[in-house]
């Protein structure tokens, strides 16, 4: 498959995504993050890292292309496609077919290009219009000459969202390079160390699993700033949940399962895993739980988290992002030296600075107005020296 955006197709269901309908192939719990490798760069035919040695793991004989057959359809059917999008940056989407003819066969570009499908309701872009995020069927059309034992579909995602430079010279959103995804994407990152509650199970703590748990996104930019008026939950959730939240204490994932312990203005290490990186912001703060009589509370709220933010050891209040690449990033903080709890929550916020917006002074940059927001909590105990 090939998708750019942050979403997955579900029917067909792609390779990193079969297991969620039940097929004994291998699990990619981060299914929604074939997305090239992030924003620069070549792209594998599939969606991954461009500079991984083919076959690339969601290319057939990757790990997990495992050649498993997931549906039968006839030549020149019209077809009906599901594709989820979890954070919808407009743009649009492409579909094409790539027939292997042995079991040892790779997919390749120029075999994509010879079979381009054609929408039901013609033309080959079907144009995302809306910023909402959910789910798209589309109609496609196959092609009345193409037969096939194993045929590989590609979805193509390419979004609109970043702001570049037209043919005209102009500036504007949706020119020049753009987030690409050729497999599914949810997210954009975690905070891994203290693991935040979504995460813990991947560290072996007996919680539940969230397969989603790098998507704390406030539901969705659309939901966040259109729907909810800027207010997220304070662990990430969509605003409008009913609390607890599932990220919050009490929730679904917030079971209450310290995952660390550290003493009162101890210097440590966060751990942030970025997915997609959109370059702006992290922030850090606490939220103590059980603390006496004075900070006890069942859910956190946004007033506690502000009374104690967490701040670098060099004295900022931020950790700006200035490499551009996904991966690990490793944050040194340090805790406050008034605070002590038997069950703390603390928090990772990531502020990205990916879409135009209008700045204090008035003009317009990258970077500026509403930004997509992401948020993790992870229980901590914080004892004294």
């Amino acid at each position: 498959m090939k998708i750019q955006g942050h979403g997955r197709t579900m029917d067909p269901v792609g390779r990193g995504s079969a297991w969620r309908k039940g097929f004994q192939t291998p699990r990619d719990y981060n299914d929604n993050e074939s997305f090239c490798g992030g924003f620069t760069g070549m792209c594998g035919v599939c969606g991954d890292n461009y500079a991984t040695k083919p076959p690339r793991p969601h290319e057939n004989r990757g790990y997990y292309g495992t050649g498993t057959i997931v549906k039968t359809y006839k030549a020149g059917e019209t077809i009906e496609i599901l594709v989820q999008l979890t954070a919808s940056h407009k743009g649009h989407f492409e579909f094409s077919i790539c027939p292997l003819t042995n079991e040892n066969d790779v997919e390749t570009e120029k075999c994509f290009e010879q079979y381009p499908l054609q929408l039901a309701s013609g033309g080959t872009k079907y144009l995302v219009t809306s910023i909402g995020n959910g789910q798209h069927r589309i109609k496609v059309v196959l092609p009345n000459d193409l037969k096939c034992q194993h045929c590989v579909f590609r979805w193509h995602y390419r979004t609109g969202n970043t702001w570049g430079i037209c043919k005209d010279r102009k500036g504007a959103n949706d020119c020049g390079p753009q987030e690409v995804f050729r497999t599914s994407v949810f997210g954009h990152g975690m905070l891994m160390e203290p693991v935040n509650r979504g995460s813990a199970w991947r560290k072996n703590f007996d919680t539940p699993i969230n397969y989603d748990d790098n998507a704390n996104y406030c539901g969705g930019y659309h939901i966040h700033y259109q729907l909810n008026g800027g207010r997220c939950g304070s662990c990430g959730d969509n605003y409008a949940q009913k609390q607890p939240r599932p990220n919050e204490n009490g929730g679904v994932y917030g079971t209450g399962q310290i995952v660390e312990t550290y003493t009162a203005s101890q210097e440590f290490i966060a751990d942030v895993m970025i997915t997609s990186n959109h370059r702006g912001f992290f922030k850090f703060d606490l939220c103590p739980i059980q603390a006496g009589p004075n900070y006890n509370s069942d859910v956190e709220t946004e007033e506690c988290f502000e009374k104690f933010p967490i701040m670098t050891v060099y004295g900022d209040d931020k950790y700006i992002m200035k490499k551009f690449y996904n991966g690990h990033y490793q944050v040194h903080l340090i805790l406050p030296d008034n605070v002590t709890c038997d069950h703390c929550s603390m928090r990772w916020t990531y502020v990205t600075a990916n879409n135009w917006g209008i700045c204090s002074d008035g003009t317009g940059a990258i970077g500026c107005g509403p930004q997509e927001t992401f948020k993790t909590c992870s229980d901590i105990k914080i004892v004294k020296l």
